[in-house]
């Protein structure tokens, strides 16, 4: 999770679990800040939690961008899924795993005795590799709007109990209100941490039940929140 983002001339912003919606109207400004949230750290500085300096944002960071534009799932939490189910044998699961690995294995290495065939196959026990057979993909509904995909998102990283700070783009151009007070409401329920970059002429407000930050730079660099 990140607490401060710091970007000089600019004061530093305290982020918080939940919703933090940060409104810019300079153009340039939203190119620095996406590229420091990308990892450039010669835009400034990403501090964690604990007030420790990110020199890496890969563990801190999943930057999701707009999603108005190409997006894949697979490639934002697969990775993320398939090691929480590496995890999770447990052990009676783990020896049915390997007896149906070794019975696997047997039949291969006989055949290739039986015919004479110069091959060999690996005895090694791989949880990993047997789960690449049944090719695994992420369930996720099919979105008919972009305000599901950002449900869709939400929803994915909170069953994944995901740490990162997720990156967005203009997600209040495409929610209603009353969409994005129950989205900063779940976003807080399943204990993430959201952040989303808009170019715009004004600060995002919450209404009475949204749970969020907001702050907003104007054209000559003052910060409002």
């Amino acid at each position: 999770m990140i607490s401060v983002v710091s970007m000089p001339p600019l004061e530093p912003f305290e982020l918080g679990e939940g919703l933090n919606v940060l409104s810019v109207y300079s153009a340039q400004i939203l190119f620095n800040l996406t590229q420091l949230l990308k990892g450039d750290m010669e835009k400034g500085s990403l501090f964690d939690e604990k007030g420790k300096l990110c020199e890496k944002v890969s563990g801190q960071i999943l930057f999701i961008g707009d999603v108005a534009g190409e997006y894949s799932f697979s490639d934002w939490f697969m990775k993320t899924a398939l090691t929480k189910m590496l995890l999770n044998f447990d052990s009676e699961q783990l020896k049915i795993l390997h007896d149906a690995f070794e019975m696997g294995y047997s039949v291969f290495d006989a055949i290739a005795l039986d015919r004479m065939l110069p091959v060999t196959v690996s005895g090694e026990f791989d949880p990993k590799a047997i789960l690449s057979i049944y090719k695994p993909t992420l369930a996720v509904p099919n979105p008919e709007n972009f305000y599901d995909v950002l449900q869709a998102v939400i929803d994915t990283a909170g069953a994944l109990n995901e740490k990162r700070m997720l990156v967005m783009v203009h997600i209040t151009e495409y929610s209603t209100q009353e969409q994005l007070e129950y989205l900063s409401k779940d976003i807080k329920r399943q204990n993430l941490q959201v952040l989303s970059l808009e170019r715009t002429d004004h600060l995002f407000r919450f209404g009475e039940s949204g749970i969020g930050r907001s702050w907003y730079i104007d054209e000559d660099f003052v910060q409002f929140s």
